[in-house]
């Protein structure tokens, strides 16, 4: 498994032109030799316009293919990789892939694993479900972890709860901001506070002693974590 990882990560072979060496260069003395060097750079813009397609580069900045070719062959320039490589799951994500799956279970006729397919081509889940672009893959990890959430501990669900109705609260309040009924820019604490004693969700965003711009806070950034 770790092998075929590493050969995953290897750049693409060079083809054609770019795997093949210039031809050299007459001596300077040659007559020749003004043409051909006046050729050769003819011919080196020539493959680095092929290079730039090869790493799939559309602009002609040379900052964006240099930094594409540092990631490609540099490791000093690579990204570590995590320790494990799952996602881990909050109780952030289980509560909203509980609220979200039904949506996409009506679209999809009860089919499980096609609407875990459709969550897995868009934001949080596309980014957070592993780092491999398979979308079958990220659908079959969506849809294992939803058929967990009936087997975790009874604490956990509480948690995974208490999130349904901070999300909640959280998408009323956006809800309200764009139809004029609250303040334009950030979402102020005072209005999450507000929304979530009308709704009767105020007791979800008081625990272990946290107030409630934390829980705001935190609604992006969830630490609450459970495996």
């Amino acid at each position: 498994m770790a092998q075929r990882q590493r050969k995953k990560d290897k750049p693409k072979r060079y083809t054609g032109d770019l795997a093949r060496p210039l031809p050299p260069l007459p001596n300077r003395s040659d007559p020749r030799y003004e043409a051909e060097s006046a050729a050769r750079q003819e011919e080196i813009s020539r493959r680095v316009k092929l290079l730039r397609q090869h790493h799939g580069i559309d602009s002609d900045d040379p900052y964006d293919l240099i930094t594409r070719l540092l990631l490609a062959h540099v490791p000093g320039f690579r990204e570590a990789r995590k320790a494990g490589g799952r996602p881990k799951w909050l109780a952030y994500h289980d509560a909203l892939l509980s609220m979200e799956m039904p949506t996409e279970l009506e679209k999809c006729g009860g089919n499980v694993s096609l609407a875990a397919k459709r969550l897995a081509r868009r934001e949080p889940w596309k980014g957070f479900v592993g780092r491999s672009p398979d979308v079958n893959k990220k659908g079959e990890a969506i849809r294992r972890r939803y058929y967990q959430l009936d087997k975790l501990p009874g604490a956990q669900r509480q948690e995974i709860e208490k999130w349904k109705e901070r999300i909640a609260v959280w998408d009323e309040c956006q809800r309200r901001r764009d139809r004029g009924m609250l303040p334009a820019g950030e979402i102020r604490v005072s209005d999450v506070a507000n929304v979530a004693r009308e709704l009767g969700f105020e007791s979800s965003f008081s625990f272990d002693g946290a107030k409630p711009d934390a829980v705001v806070n935190g609604l992006m950034r969830p630490g609450s974590s459970h495996e």
